[in-house]
């Protein structure tokens, strides 16, 4: 059996008491422990023997993003796994699908509603970091890039005026690690643009040429 790090303080059974009056109070005591078994579970205060690590899941401790999501609003229909990028609108922020051939839409965010979310509508999204099982298809351990229209690739996107944003790492059946790197002015590619230049390309998808 796991330990639970967090403990409500009462026994499994209550002592000193008359079958009659424990049977009154056995269920609240069990509820209580389930409960703090729970958020134990929930916030990772769980410690496996090592002959019990063999038989468990994996990724069992890989909490899912429970804490790491915002509600949004959805500037277009998104679907579970859209990789979003947000903006405010009107004082709410406001959920598009992000897009790496377009500068002004980096990802923020990742749809975590597994029925999507409708235009107009409110829904959960994983923000910056987290665990989901809305992103499929990906191979355990392999970087995975921002593309187009939301979605993710494992080819890095390297051109001019195209943003080269990490995304994640993908976890194969166990869904994908939600890591958004922030864009910033991160060379990414230097090469001979003619033979008089040598361009440095940026995560942001500027650029600077330098005569050589």
């Amino acid at each position: 059996m796991p330990s639970y790090l967090i403990s409500s303080g009462l026994p499994s059974y209550p002592p000193g008491l008359s079958d009659k009056d424990a049977n009154l109070v056995v269920p609240l005591y069990r509820a209580a422990n389930s409960l703090v078994q729970l958020i134990s579970a929930a916030t990772g205060n769980v410690v496996y023997d090592p002959s019990e690590q063999a038989s468990v899941a994996q990724l069992t401790k890989l909490i899912d993003a429970k804490t790491q999501k915002i509600f949004v609003k959805a500037g277009e229909a998104l679907i579970f796994g859209s990789v979003l990028s947000l903006v405010i609108e009107s004082g709410k922020i406001v959920a598009y699908k992000a897009d790496a051939s377009i500068l002004t839409k980096p990802a923020l965010a990742v749809c975590d509603e597994l029925a999507g979310i409708a235009i107009g509508s409110f829904g959960e999204a994983i923000f910056l970091q987290g665990r989901t099982l809305g992103i499929t298809g990906t191979s355990f351990g392999t970087s995975y890039y921002l593309a187009t229209t939301g979605q993710v690739q494992s080819t890095p996107p390297v051109a001019t005026g195209v943003l080269n944003q990490v995304i994640g790492i993908g976890l194969g059946s166990e869904g994908f690690y939600v890591n958004i790197e922030p864009i910033a002015k991160r060379p990414v590619l230097v090469y001979n643009y003619s033979p008089t230049v040598l361009r440095v390309l940026y995560a942001d998808g500027t650029y600077t040429d330098n005569a050589v």
